[in-house]
């Protein structure tokens, strides 16, 4: 009977202190693994004296990313791409190029009469890297303004990885504006803006 009693106090003792020993690895769990949601802003300011300029918003939740990017000051009716750019290194952080830009590369762009007036993609390229998600379907707003709401995930997201540690270092560029002769030219960067972590 004693020893019964000895069995049973020892089993009493064991079960709270097992509980106990367990209970911060559970709760830990979800600190290990980091926060589930984390919001970016990028703030777009004009390039090419475009004019444009907004606001995008990203949410990364898991393996899913939204976006959404509000834009004023853009041309009516025609097709405005718009892409996050970086770099193959993710590690190196991508910038908007400076209106110094233009004279990098002599006749670009082509289409226009006088080409060194304007900052063409390519020209960017140095600074922002190249497209590694486009933002798709591009907008064709019907007024001089949009609001675009996307979300992406699974392949859409690989040029992005690893993405929960470095989207912060990639910036994102809309596109799409009349040059000097009237000719629409729908790559031309109207506005840029490095993305930050706000969440």
């Amino acid at each position: 009977m004693f020893h019964a009693r000895k069995l049973a106090l020892a089993a009493a003792v064991a079960a709270p202190l097992a509980l106990t020993i367990a209970s911060p690895a559970v709760a830990g769990s979800p600190d290990q693994a980091g926060p589930k949601t984390q919001t970016y802003t990028a703030q777009l300011s004009s390039l090419n004296d475009s004019g444009a300029s907004g606001t995008a918003t990203l949410t990364l939740e898991r393996n899913r990313l939204t976006v959404r990017i509000d834009v004023v000051n853009v041309q009516a009716g025609k097709v405005h791409p718009q892409h996050i750019h970086g770099f193959d290194d993710a590690r190196v952080n991508s910038v908007c190029p400076s209106p110094d830009a233009a004279d990098d590369i002599a006749n670009s762009p082509e289409q226009a009469d006088e080409p060194d007036q304007y900052t063409s993609v390519a020209e960017g390229l140095p600074s922002y890297g190249k497209i590694q998600l486009p933002l798709q379907p591009f907008p064709t707003p019907t007024g001089t303004s949009y609001t675009f709401t996307q979300a992406y995930s699974g392949k859409d997201l690989a040029g992005l990885q690893p993405i929960k540690k470095t989207l912060q270092n990639r910036v994102i560029v809309v596109h799409g504006d009349t040059l000097d002769n009237g000719t629409y030219l729908p790559t031309l960067p109207i506005a840029c803006g490095q993305v930050e972590r706000t969440g």
